[in-house]
């Protein structure tokens, strides 16, 4: 009786579980029904029975056959009571929903009537066919049990998405559209329908996606125009385009995922991660990672891409067959970079030319700014291992190739590094710096190979001041210089301790260097005292 305290319910509730072993079992009463394995309370009951409430949030702890909870329009009619048991978790296969996981029937239908009534909603094991999209509601968390597959049925239809919700999740679900090679059908939140992903969240907040899969499609997994997201230990194989993409978003971290098998071919980008910003359209961004990640077989472009993007920490990733490892960019003068950290990441070049005599860029790092009043605002590039880049026959680059490249930053510190085994293919230097640096760092790396013009290299450098010490230089042709330097004006420039075996440690063209006031030169000083002092010019 609703009139009865809650002790008293409580007890009555404690009884029952002690007394009947299932649902079937509980008595009839006048205000319940009984059958597809729950007792259902009548919109009467549920809206009138006050207390009554919690003594059925306290029976209604466990799922299927033990289930005692309200059909879906008590739910939606109930009040506070309905809206405590919404926040309660279903299975898809429960009744009423009985989703078929045998991969049979299209489950579409069931799904859809789950999720839209409750905030969590269970997948059990098995296959899903999934005929028609799925849309999630605000703070809805979505696991699946024993890695349950949901199969798209449509070629370019994606499974999943939620548009401007929060607190959305989704932990253990494998996605599995029909091929790669179908541009998605649908556009979500107004985005291109390009950027639909078999998962796609936007203009969202809060949002989990953790320990998924994603397979054959032409995106893997979308959130775009987010705050605080977590892309977390998922799998994405066989995509096209984007294994994981979150233009706009801000706050994100995508970490630890295992990113592999493009299906990208011919002269074409891809990315395995992929992100821009917008800080000039009021989406500012700080604190973002893309880190721990395996990325690999992506013989086309990128491992990892970003335009625009502040805050960014790029670490520990373990990058593999690529053809751009980091492209790190300032896109639009309009825009900004700044406090970029790039440390710790094993970068490993493709030995397949996908392009073929087409020109395109290739490198292990290439982080650039704008130009010269629109720079990448603090760049720290360290403990880096760059491998086997400049190797592959037939390839005809563009741009600024190099193993390491760096262009138009300030305060750039690009130290302990590792470049091992580059090639000869367009002479590329293992540490490339062009354009408006002020005040760069180039200290302590280890570089081996064919690299020339310079194993390091300022090309048409502008900078206030300038350091290249300490470096460990191992030339695979001995006459090819240890540092070189053209075009550039340095105020101050330090050149000291450069372990090599070049016969040319250093050698200039074109240039106004005006030596440090506390450096120390290796270099041979042309028309200058054999101590040379400050403001000394080559």
């Amino acid at each position: 009786s609703p009139t009865q305290g809650d002790d008293y319910l409580r007890a009555q509730a404690a009884f029952i579980r002690q007394t009947y072993d299932s649902v079937a079992e509980l008595p009839d009463t006048t205000t319940a029904t009984k059958g597809a394995g729950r007792i259902g309370f009548n919109y009467a009951l549920a809206y009138a029975a006050g207390t009554i409430g919690k003594w059925l949030q306290d029976l209604a702890t466990s799922a299927g056959a033990a289930f005692i909870g309200f059909s879906n329009a008590v739910l939606y009619a109930a009040g506070t009571v309905g809206k405590s048991l919404q926040d309660r978790a279903v299975s898809v296969t429960d009744a009423p929903y009985l989703a078929d996981n045998t991969g049979v029937v299209d489950a579409s239908t069931a799904f859809q009537a789950a999720l839209s009534a409750f905030k969590n909603v269970v997948i059990p094991p098995g296959i899903y066919k999934i005929g028609t999209s799925l849309t999630m509601i605000d703070g809805q968390t979505l696991p699946g049990l024993g890695r349950p597959q949901l199969v798209a049925v449509t070629a370019g239809q994606h499974i999943l998405s939620a548009s401007a919700k929060s607190n959305v999740s989704v932990f253990g679900v494998r996605f599995k559209g029909l091929n790669s090679g179908t541009a998605p059908l649908s556009s979500i939140g107004g985005f291109a329908s390009t950027s639909t992903g078999l998962l796609t969240i936007v203009a969202g907040s809060d949002i989990r996606v953790e320990e998924c899969e994603f397979d054959t499609f032409y995106n893997g997994c979308s959130v775009i125009n987010c705050d605080r997201v977590w892309v977390e230990k998922n799998r994405i194989t066989n995509w096209l385009v984007y294994g994981v993409l979150a233009s706009l978003s801000k706050r994100f971290n995508i970490d630890h995922n295992d990113i592999k098998g493009c299906n990208q071919s011919g002269a074409v980008s891809a990315y395995g991660i992929s992100a821009t910003g917008d800080e000039n359209g009021a989406n500012i961004q700080t604190v973002n990672s893309i880190s721990f990640n395996n990325i690999a077989n992506i013989p086309s472009w990128d491992g990892i891409m970003t335009h625009d993007v502040s805050g960014l920490r790029v670490i520990g990733n373990d990058i593999r067959d690529v053809r751009i490892g980091l492209d790190i960019g300032h896109v639009l003068s309009t825009n900004f970079v700044r406090d970029v950290v790039i440390g710790l990441n094993y970068i490993e070049s493709t030995a397949t030319n996908t392009w073929g005599a087409t020109p395109a860029l290739h490198g292990g790092i290439l982080v650039t700014g704008f130009d010269g009043t629109h720079q990448v605002d603090g760049l720290i590039v360290q403990g880096n291992e760059v491998k086997n880049f400049f190797t592959t026959a037939a390839m005809v680059l563009t741009g600024n190739a190099a193993n390491i490249a760096v262009g138009y930053t300030n305060r750039a510190v690009i130290s302990g590094n590792r470049v091992r085994n580059t090639g000869t293919i367009n002479a590329a230097p293992g540490i490339y710096v062009i354009g408006q640096n002020d005040g760069v760092v180039v200290q302590g790396n280890s570089l081996e190979g064919a690299m020339t013009p310079g194993a390091v290299r300022f090309a048409n450098v502008i900078a206030d001041s300038a350091v290249i010490a300490g470096n460990t230089i191992k030339q695979t042709t001995t006459s090819d210089p240890a540092v070189q330097i053209t075009g550039s004006t340095v105020t101050s420039l330090a050149v000291d301790a450069n372990a090599h075996n070049s016969t040319i440690p250093f050698v200039q063209s074109t240039s106004t260097l005006t030596q440090a006031n506390s450096g120390v030169f290796t270099a041979t000083l042309t028309g200058c005292a054999t101590s040379p002092t400050a403001n000394c010019q080559w």
